[in-house]
């Protein structure tokens, strides 16, 4: 069930899963798991949308950030705007939300 392990790089995810079979599936709350042979596991939770680009491809421009992004995002928001709200609601940055930012911010210190 979604065993919290080191996620490797993800630009070798294609490399790890091409070619393996599917041995099973979980659902359990918001996630879902995919079990492939020889027990390499892939979990989701609710929301996210799976993309898998190779080295190279042009990568779509709202997920291409950088400080200017960034900062201009920053710009725009309410000056009285906590930085938790900034970067967990209205999914201003993709693939930040409340959960991944509760996760980080409890690593952080």
């Amino acid at each position: 069930m979604c065993r919290r392990r080191n996620n490797g790089e993800t630009l070798s995810y294609d490399d790890m899963l091409r070619g393996r079979k599917v041995a099973d599936t979980l659902g359990f709350g918001i996630f879902a798991e995919i079990i492939f042979e020889g027990d390499l596991r892939v979990c989701f939770n609710d929301g996210v949308n799976v993309r898998s680009f190779r080295q190279g491809d042009k990568i779509p421009g709202n997920y291409d950030n950088d400080h200017t992004c960034f900062f201009g995002l920053l710009d725009s928001a309410k000056p009285n705007l906590s930085a938790k709200a900034f970067l967990a609601t209205k999914q201003r940055i993709p693939g930040l939300g409340n959960g991944v930012l509760q996760d980080s911010a409890g690593k952080a210190q």
